[in-house]
């Protein structure tokens, strides 16, 4: 009997160094990255590209909280946007022949809220109990903290923050396109201090650990710019 109880305390006490551990890891990343200085701001605008097989897109975006977001980009003088109003999501694409917003399913928001810069999604998912401490893993030849936040029944997310900054270096997951199942790792590196927010200028997908998917360039971000309401709508 003294050793059931002596097993089960010492199961009880790895869990709570455990949810200690990822709540420590979490703090250094927020810290690390200044989402206490974000998580006071209002609207958020980046400009950039995006480098994909060869072609190289101007992108713009544009976030306003609580939940306002709007990414352009350009081809060929063409402008393919997608939206988040606060209620709807819409899209247009030109490429596909029309020029006119269509509306996006509602299963399919959440991929425009990634793009809300100003929210810490390893935040949200250890407030949301989603989110594990794997263990330390290797990124780039440096040592870091590997995280998964789960995902109901989608693939979880895997976040890799550098044990010496804190600084979120790679995410990874599996996705589904055209039928086929890979999986997308995205590093992120030169990262610049922006008035207190530090955050990757360069963001590079592989696709299968191999082929390069696509290269995000942040060449202009910017904190509590005066973004009018205007520009979410269509």
């Amino acid at each position: 009997m003294k050793k059931s109880f002596l097993v089960l305390a010492l199961l009880i006490a790895a869990v709570s160094v455990n949810a200690q551990t990822v709540e420590e890891i979490v703090k250094k990343n927020s810290v690390a990255t200044g989402y206490d200085v974000l998580s006071k701001a209002t609207s958020l605008y980046v400009e950039g590209r995006i480098s994909q097989m060869g072609t190289e897109l101007p992108l713009t975006i544009y976030v306003k909280q609580p939940d306002k977001i709007k990414v352009i980009m350009s081809y060929n003088g063409m402008e393919i946007i997608t939206m988040y109003d606060g209620e709807k999501g819409y899209m247009i694409n030109p490429l596909s022949g029309s020029f006119e917003p269509t509306e996006i399913p509602a299963d399919q928001i959440e991929s425009i809220k990634k793009n809300n810069m100003l929210l810490n999604p390893i935040e949200i998912a250890l407030n949301e109990n989603r989110l594990q401490y794997l263990g330390d893993e290797d990124v780039d030849s440096k040592p870091a903290y590997k995280l998964m936040a789960s995902n109901g029944e989608k693939e979880p997310v895997y976040y890799f923050i550098d044990k010496e900054n804190g600084l979120l270096v790679k995410t990874s997951t599996k996705v589904s396109q055209m039928g086929q199942e890979m999986t997308i790792d995205t590093y992120n590196s030169d990262f610049s201090d922006n008035n207190g927010y530090k955050f990757p200028k360069v963001s590079r997908s592989l696709a299968n650990g191999t082929m390069e998917a696509a290269v995000i360039y942040y060449d202009k971000i910017e904190v509590n710019s005066n973004i009018e309401d205007s520009v979410f709508t269509l």
